[in-house]
């Protein structure tokens, strides 16, 4: 794989030096939207927790899945309000369902207790003694929690990183964090009793993941084999891997930001297609284009056959 250290140093010629992880990060944004090519998609398998799966970070959403190796149809949001479909579904069947972004935890506190549960926070470095983080959600009561702070009132509880929140929480709905040397773990704290619902990344500031909902099954360890489309995750250290490891393309998509900073947009739209291209041919040496039925159903059960 390529690192943002190397390719800082191969592409230094193309962007000022205090530009360039900028510009690196943007081309690999940038890059990221064709999904079908080398580096956008990644096969993984994950366990699944109370018929809900939450990605990690890195993951944007599933452009297909199998539960327990059998395929399955997905669905976006629209599927419970469209007039052929199904109404309301608190619980899937034979297909995932698309809860959306904006999820904040991989485990839901009601599912610890649902009376609600106080939050630890940690953090597996020594950090600054003012790191804190905001948790935000409702109490016991379904109220918005809001604590006393600096003299006038917040939204939410700031927590100091090794501490547990004084507040009981039902629900997390939103979650702000500095940057941290290390990986911050939130933990629903029920009695002695302690389980991690949420791990964040040192440079992850406000995080935000895809749920889905998942077919329930008669195994006791249900798992879900999903081909994933990457989200952009920034870049900061050297020995941080990129998800666009051609520097070819790279280097054109440079180009094609350059020229749209001058408002040049025939030329960099020239540029990004060079970018483009190279991918889409590195890709062709690895399978050749075929035809699929995109999973992902939009109204009813129609799905229109695609090439990439």
């Amino acid at each position: 794989m390529l690192t943002l250290g190397v390719a800082r140093l191969k592409l230094s010629k193309y962007s000022p030096e205090a530009e360039l992880t900028d510009k690196i990060n943007a081309a690999c944004e940038l890059l990221l939207t064709a999904q079908s090519l080398k580096g956008c998609l990644e096969k993984v398998t994950f366990a699944v927790t109370d018929g809900l799966l939450t990605l990690p970070r890195k993951y944007y959403g599933c452009l297909g899945a199998t539960v327990n190796s059998t395929p399955v149809s997905i669905y976006n949001g629209w599927y419970e309000f469209v007039l052929a479909g199904p109404g309301a579904v608190d619980t899937a069947y034979n297909e995932v369902i698309d809860l959306g972004d904006g999820w904040v935890t991989i485990t839901d506190i009601s599912s610890v207790n649902a009376a609600g549960c106080t939050i630890r926070v940690a953090s597996d470095q020594t950090e600054a003694g003012s790191a804190s983080v905001l948790l935000m959600g409702l109490d016991a009561d379904g109220d918005t929690i809001r604590t006393a702070d600096g003299g006038g009132f917040i939204e939410g509880e700031f927590v100091d990183i090794g501490d547990t929140s004084t507040t009981t929480f039902t629900t997390l709905s939103r979650v702000v964090k500095p940057v941290t040397n290390g990986v911050v773990k939130l933990y629903a704290v029920d009695g002695a009793d302690e389980t991690l619902i949420a791990t964040y990344d040192p440079n992850e500031e406000r995080p935000s993941f895809r749920r889905y909902r998942v077919p329930l099954t008669t195994d006791d360890d249900t798992t879900v084999t999903a081909l994933c489309q990457r989200r952009h995750v920034e870049a900061v250290d050297d020995s941080d891997e990129l998800p666009i490891d051609n520097i070819n393309a790279l280097r054109e998509a440079l180009m094609s930001l350059q020229y749209e900073d001058q408002n040049d947009a025939e030329r960099a739209s020239l540029y990004l297609g060079n970018a483009l291209g190279i991918l889409n041919k590195e890709q062709r040496r690895y399978r050749p284009a075929s035809f699929y039925p995109p999973p992902v159903n939009f109204i009813g059960h129609v799905s229109v056959p695609c090439q990439f």
